[in-house]
C-alpha cells in the first residue's frame, strides 16, 4: 500500500498491483515443491502416505517415491500456476482501472 498526499485534499491510498507471471511462479514453486516433499517424506518416513495417495486420486501418476514424487512436482507446478495466475489476475481486477485508479472506469482513455 502506498500512501500519497494530495495538493490540499484528503491522502490518497494506492494499492500495488501483483505481477501474474510472478505470482504464478512463486505459486507453482511452492506447491510443485510440496508434492515433491510429501512424496518422498512418505516413501522414506512412512508419514502422510494416506495424504499422497488422496493427491494421487486428483494428479494422475503422482504417488508414493520417487517416480510419483517428480511427476508431483510437474503436476503441482503446472496447477500452481494456474491458480497463482488466476489469483493475481483477479486481485488486480478488484482494485480497478490502472490508469485512474477508479473502481470502474471513467476514464475516457
Amino acid at each position: 500500500m502506498i500512501k500519497t498526499k494530495a495538493s490540499a485534499g484528503p491522502t490518497i491510498v494506492v494499492y500495488s498491483r501483483f505481477n501474474t507471471c510472478a505470482m504464478g511462479f512463486a505459486s507453482g514453486i511452492l506447491w510443485g515443491v510440496f508434492l515433491f516433499a510429501m512424496g518422498i517424506i512418505a516413501a522414506h518416513y512412512n508419514w502422510g502416505q494416506d495424504l499422497v495417495k488422496a493427491f494421487g486420486s486428483f494428479y494422475i501418476g503422482y504417488d508414493i517415491g520417487t517416480n510419483g514424487a517428480i511427476i508431483g512436482l510437474l503436476w503441482g507446478f503446472l496447477c500452481g500456476f494456474i491458480n497463482g495466475f488466476i489469483f493475481a489476475g483477479l486481485y488486480n481486477l478488484c482494485l480497478g482501472c490502472p490508469k485512474c485508479n477508479c473502481s470502474f472506469c471513467q476514464c475516457k482513455e
